[in-house]
């Protein structure tokens, strides 16, 4: 572990409630992304106090300086207000329906007219949010995968969105609910500040500690044992 070289502790926010990813347990951050934060973070020096809190009000503690998030996805509004650290992971999103009535998906045309469960306060790229602007679908929101599973079971809504392994997690070995053929899409996540922290010089010692993980194994490593522990 390297000495820390940062001269003052940063607050990191990460989601209460997206298992395997990040969650709160015990009134602590877990999952993939506080542990890979984490692991980075004592490898560059960095001294990072890692928060679980309910995702729209972690990002509105990004918007007003408060703290970094961990999680997030890149899309063009955000590109304009966040600096992002290299990816640390990809999640795939898969569009998830009730197998008595599959809803084939290969393109966003296919979610038209739809009741089309997403997580409250997620971007799914900027193709999906400019059509959920111009009302192309109605998006009921859920507070976790959980929730919206049990929407979608219930006929309150047509598809669920849905992480993998998120989905897998609430599903188990029920065969009642289906993925899509293709997914939605496939969406790194990363570290990100607000630009108005100026944390440029952070970013760049995370992502050469970020890099030296990957090269070297360990990254690989901390995926497969996170990944393999259910909440």
């Amino acid at each position: 572990m390297s000495t820390v070289v940062w001269a003052e502790p940063v607050t990191v926010a990460v989601d209460t409630s997206n298992p395997p990813f990040m969650y709160e347990r015990a009134g602590k951050a877990a999952g993939l992304y506080p542990e890979l934060v984490r692991q980075v973070a004592a490898s560059a020096g960095i001294d990072f106090s890692i928060v679980a809190l309910p995702w729209t009000r972690a990002l509105m503690l990004v918007r007003l300086d408060k703290v970094g998030i961990a999680g997030i996805y890149k899309n063009s509004e955000r590109l304009r207000t966040l600096d992002f650290s290299a990816p640390l992971f990809v999640e795939t999103v898969w569009v998830y329906s009730l197998a008595k009535n599959p809803r084939p998906y290969k393109t966003i045309t296919d979610l038209y007219g739809l009741r089309v469960g997403a997580i409250r306060g997620w971007s799914y790229g900027d193709e999906f949010d400019l059509a959920r602007k111009q009302g192309k679908f109605m998006v009921d929101v859920a507070d976790s995968d959980a929730n919206g599973m049990s929407k979608l079971r219930a006929g309150r809504i047509d598809v669920m969105l849905s992480i993998g392994q998120s989905a897998q997690i609430v599903l188990d070995d029920s065969n009642d609910v289906v993925a899509s053929e293709m997914p939605l899409r496939e969406a790194p996540v990363y570290l990100a500040f607000s630009k108005s922290m100026h944390m440029g010089p952070l970013l760049t010692r995370f992502n050469q500690a970020l890099g030296m993980l990957v090269s070297d194994g360990r990254y690989n490593q901390i995926v497969a044992s996170v990944l393999k522990e259910n909440p």
